[in-house]
């Protein structure tokens, strides 16, 4: 730009040596209380010297024991000393259990915890135990069935048994019978044989 120029004016219709007056806001006034200024009484801080009367405090004389009291009072002592101890031990022993059934309780919930959790596992391990044994079974009974049949033990009594029978509390044996006699062979006619051959 030159000196020569003018300047652009900055808005429209207003010379540049006219001054906008702006209208004057007056000052809102703000409302506050009033404080009241409380005014306290001084006190001295400490009292006065001429209005208080130290009197002086009354001592007593120490009571004088005599030997046997002196006695008496150890004993009474140690007795109490004695009695007290026993009682916090007595004490100290039912807190050591109370402690030892808790913590008894918790290891118990956690057992049952973990007994909990392993359930599933337990359950699945006895599954596949049944059907291994229910395969084993199928397979048996798939297979032809070979019959397997063991030779029968035959005893032979030689003796006759005792019969024994109670009468009253009194045991009666029976003697033995004889023994039976030895079977003979009847020899047949020929005529008795024809008769038992027609039979037939």
């Amino acid at each position: 730009m030159s000196d020569t120029e003018q300047p652009e004016p900055l808005f429209e219709g207003i010379a540049e040596n006219e001054v906008i007056e702006e209208p004057k806001k007056e000052p809102v006034k703000k409302k506050t209380k009033k404080v009241k200024e409380v005014v306290e009484e001084k006190k001295p801080l400490l009292p006065d010297i001429e209005d208080t009367v130290v009197t002086p405090k009354k001592v007593k004389k120490k009571r004088v024991l005599t030997p046997e009291q002196k006695e008496k009072l150890l004993e009474n002592l140690k007795r109490g000393r004695e009695t007290s101890l026993a009682k916090r031990k007595k004490k100290a022993a039912l807190r050591k259990i109370e402690r030892e059934e808790a913590s008894y309780q918790e290891d118990e919930k956690i057992f049952q915890a973990l007994k909990k959790k392993q359930r599933p596992k337990e359950l699945e391990t006895e599954n596949a135990k049944l059907k291994e044994e229910l395969a084993a079974l199928k397979l048996s009974m798939s297979k032809p069935k070979e019959e397997k049949k063991a030779p029968q033990k035959l005893i032979q009594v030689t003796e006759t048994p005792k019969l024994i029978e109670t009468h009253e509390n009194k045991v009666v044996e029976k003697p033995k019978s004889p023994p039976p006699a030895p079977v003979t062979k009847k020899v047949m006619s020929k005529r008795e044989m024809m008769r038992m051959m027609r039979g037939l």
